[in-house]
């Protein structure tokens, strides 16, 4: 399945087969979970997370605005970059064992 990846954009993966594929995937690239609603992709990330003792943070994409997740523009050394919440601003950071694991629905 993980070596698929490397031609394909998209995989199907069944629930068992899921944490491999975000132990491997998701700390390199976002992860995209798609599927009928009542399936069970929030419980199985979750899942996840907690078998890495990680937290499982929960985002409602549909009361989000892009900058809650980018953050605000902000001057540094004259030039502007967007300075993210805190919260999302660590997980950007290369991958940490205790960092949050991102839920977004």
């Amino acid at each position: 399945m993980l070596g698929r990846l490397r031609s394909e954009s998209a995989v199907t993966v069944t629930p068992d087969q899921l944490p491999e594929l975000l132990l491997h995937v998701a700390v390199v690239r976002p992860v995209f979970l798609w599927g009928a609603p009542g399936i069970g992709k929030s419980p199985l990330v979750c899942a996840f997370a907690e078998s890495l003792g990680l937290d499982c943070v929960t985002l409602l994409g549909t009361q989000l605005a892009p900058e809650d997740l980018i953050g605000v523009p902000q001057i540094v050394e004259n030039r502007s970059r967007f300075a993210p919440p805190e919260l999302i601003a660590s997980a950007s950071l290369p991958f940490r064992p205790h960092g949050p694991v991102f839920r977004i629905t």
